[in-house]
């Protein structure tokens, strides 16, 4: 049964992609299999990812913004209305906040890319991003969004992919997984390896969300 969202702004959200975008979403028991402080790992295609990772849940998530997205003005709207932490790999008091907000059983939405994609395919993940995966000890439910990058929203060029305004979008969610970073590895090493384990489990989303039966 799905649960219609009760907050007015996701209410909007969900009928507005609904409506222009034709939105489609695929998988989305498998939020409710990750328990109540899950972290929602979406690639990173256009500016309205984070709109529409708000309007697939049924329950206000704190989002892992950028720390230079987050100054933008026409970022700023977008922030008052949500809760926002900002993600610096530069310090690593921000991801202690990240960490202790899913550990106090918030849901974390993140873009383990830390910014738009420019090639069309997965870009370099974060490893504060694995990190906070890893402290944390919540579940990663991967979530790929396709057909917001043919947008003026994205950062692709006219020569990379062909500009509509209103492309079929659909949002595929994958069974939670947890982030496997083996016990022994300490400090430095084990930030890394959270990094490359998070960075398996987003390559794995691509691969298995892309269609192979065309060239």
């Amino acid at each position: 049964v799905a649960i219609m969202p009760t907050n007015p702004f996701r209410d909007f959200l969900s009928i507005l992609f609904r409506a222009f975008y034709r939105i489609e979403v695929s998988g989305q028991e498998n939020i409710a299999k990750a328990g109540p402080n899950a972290i929602i790992a979406l690639n990173h295609v256009s500016f309205l990812d984070a709109a529409v990772a708000l309007s697939i849940l049924d329950k206000d998530p704190v989002f892992a913004i950028d720390h230079d997205i987050a100054q933008r003005w026409w970022v700023k709207p977008f922030l008052k209305l949500t809760r926002a932490l900002p993600l610096d790999p530069t310090r690593p008091l921000a991801t202690r906040s990240l960490i202790n907000a899913v550990r106090a059983g918030d849901s974390l939405v993140i873009f383990p890319e830390g910014r738009l994609t420019v090639t069309g395919s997965l870009m370099k993940i974060y490893d504060g991003a694995g990190l906070i995966a890893d402290k944390s000890g919540a579940m990663v439910v991967p979530v790929r969004i396709e057909g917001l990058e043919a947008t003026i929203f994205s950062r692709l060029t006219r020569a990379q992919v062909r500009r509509r305004w209103f492309p079929k979008v659909r949002v595929t969610i994958l069974e939670p997984v947890r982030l496997a970073v083996p016990e022994e590895v300490k400090g430095k090493a084990r930030r890394q390896a959270a990094g490359t384990a998070l960075y398996q489990i987003m390559s794995d989303l691509v691969f298995r969300t892309t269609r192979t039966d065309r060239t």
